[in-house]
């Protein structure tokens, strides 16, 4: 395992993005997610690359399943609480 990949089961992952929104994600939503590097290089994606939906479907289906990803969980933490700051900020803005 190379420095920095860590497994993880699948619905650690699920749960995490379903803290995020607010809501348990579709498919569509938690590729996403997965997907969105925020300030980080393509090679920070959370599997390694980008995801499809259709992969982001299978992963929702299987919770138990441990998978290797490449960030840290101090970083998949520092991840979320960014990403939830953010969108505070915005709901903020647009007011009531």
């Amino acid at each position: 395992m190379a420095s920095g990949e860590r497994k993880v089961m699948l619905g650690f992952l699920v749960r995490w993005c379903e803290a995020a929104l607010g809501h348990r994600p579709t498919a569509e939503e938690f590729a996403a997610w997965a997907n969105d590097t925020g300030e980080r290089s393509n090679e920070s994606r959370l599997f390694g690359r980008p995801i499809t939906v259709e992969e982001a479907s299978t992963i929702i289906g299987n919770p138990g399943r441990p998978v290797t990803v490449n960030l840290e969980p101090a970083e998949l933490l520092r991840k979320w609480v960014r990403k939830r700051r953010a969108d505070r900020s915005q709901d903020k803005l647009a007011g009531p």
